[in-house]
């Protein structure tokens, strides 16, 4: 039939094939990528052209949508994540030799931002079928000094914050949400950002939003955001945008505390403004997304899918898959490296900071300290999960994932 033969020559030119004939992603499909559009393109080109590219007027404007879209009274916006952590830490007076508590299955600016401070990190287990931190473990690490207790939202869950708070009031320590991956979540209706007293969140390239770099605090008072937006433009009174703009005192302004140059830019905040019109639209993808892999995902005995809380509304920042590594005849990172042969994306989130060369051999952490959260180092790995993406790619994904795992399966 030459209508079928052309039709199958098509096929076979649309869909790679490896060595052994069997079909591949027809194109790479990163781990992670943002969205922007034209909106985005001319707001960024408008600020560019305005010549207020560091300060500006965009910022106040990006942090008050922001502060409405996670339902905060208020937010400061900054230049990242880190500065964010950072400056609530310093606003809580966090010294040398002090404690804080955190997870240690999250990025390294969690844990450096506290070492970096002088102060000691200490790791809390994590509950394994989150990957969150175990509140029971937080509770176990608590000593005189302790100053700040710091739960991360691993890729978008919320952790189980009734109990961390509670554990807070009682001993009289506050909380700081490393919340980069949660922007869009919720904690029993409540959205991260409106439930705590510092929420700190990423719009890194490719969060949820994304100001290219950037970051924000969500808070409850105006007092609060004040003294942070202080620490965050070198501890004087007044920025660049209110020194030099039309309406500018005459007056040089006042040093009144040392800060740190923390303040997000003009040009982000421009991008971020356009972003935040659009984040339902991302929500709502990224979880539409996550559901068809959870469906199809669902029946793979060599993988574990972290379990969604009832209580809580997912971000969907990150995918992540864990292996049951003593099902398959590969490590983790084998695996990982087949998936890119596949033309599939894949991410280690995380990498526990506890097994990494300097908390390891400066800080004489040890594996055995935390099994939990080595163990699930060792087995966790992202997939694809992104705005550029469809379900034609998730099905991509999935069929490589499966036959990834076919040819790993150990032979009896």
């Amino acid at each position: 039939n030459v209508h079928f033969n052309v039709r199958r020559m098509k096929e076979l030119i649309a869909t790679p094939v490896d060595e052994g004939g069997e079909p591949i992603a027809p194109r790479y499909i990163p781990l992670a990528q943002p969205s922007i559009s034209a909106a985005e393109e001319r707001a960024v080109l408008d600020t560019l052209r305005s010549g207020w590219i560091t300060s500006g007027p965009h910022i106040q404007t990006f942090e008050k949508a922001f502060a409405q879209a996670v339902a905060a009274p208020c937010a400061v916006a900054v230049n990242s994540c880190t500065a964010a952590l950072h400056l609530c830490l310093v606003l809580l007076g966090v010294k040398p030799g002090d404690e804080v508590i955190t997870s240690s299955l999250t990025w390294a600016s969690t844990g450096n931002t506290i070492l970096n401070m002088g102060a000691k990190v200490v790791f809390a287990d994590i509950c394994p079928d989150t990957l969150n931190i175990d509140p029971a473990a937080i509770e176990r690490a608590i000593t005189e000094r302790t100053r700040v207790i710091m739960p991360v939202h691993v890729a978008g869950q919320p952790c189980e914050l009734d109990e961390i708070y509670a554990i807070g009031r009682k001993h009289n320590i506050p909380i700081v949400e490393d919340a980069a991956h949660a922007l869009g979540a919720a904690y029993k209706g409540v959205p991260i950002g409106q439930y705590g007293d510092y929420s700190c969140f990423s719009f890194y390239a490719i969060k949820n939003i994304t100001t290219m770099e950037g970051g924000a605090i969500a808070l409850k008072d105006k007092e609060t955001a004040s003294r942070l937006r202080l620490l965050a433009a070198n501890g004087t009174t007044v920025n660049a945008w209110e020194r030099y703009g039309r309406s500018a005192a005459a007056a040089p302004p006042e040093i009144v505390v040392p800060g740190y140059k923390y303040s997000m830019s003009n040009v982000g905040a421009a991008m971020g403004i356009e972003q935040l019109k659009r984040f339902e639209g991302f929500k709502a993808l990224r979880t539409r997304l996550a559901r068809m892999y959870h469906t199809a995902l669902a029946d793979v005995e060599e993988i574990t899918l972290p379990k969604v809380l009832d209580c809580v509304e997912h971000a969907w920042h990150l995918m992540i898959i864990r292996f049951k590594l003593d099902m398959l005849a590969k490590t983790r990172n084998e695996l990982a490296y087949a998936l890119r042969r596949e033309n599939v994306g894949t991410g280690f989130n995380f990498y526990g900071l506890h097994l990494h060369e300097y908390y390891r051999e400066v800080l004489g952490m040890r594996p055995e300290d935390l099994p939990r959260a080595t163990a699930a180092s060792n087995e966790v790995l992202s997939l694809p999960l992104h705005t550029g993406m469809d379900e034609k790619n998730v099905h991509e994904v999935v069929a490589a994932l499966k036959k990834v795992l076919a040819h790993a399966r150990k032979r009896v």
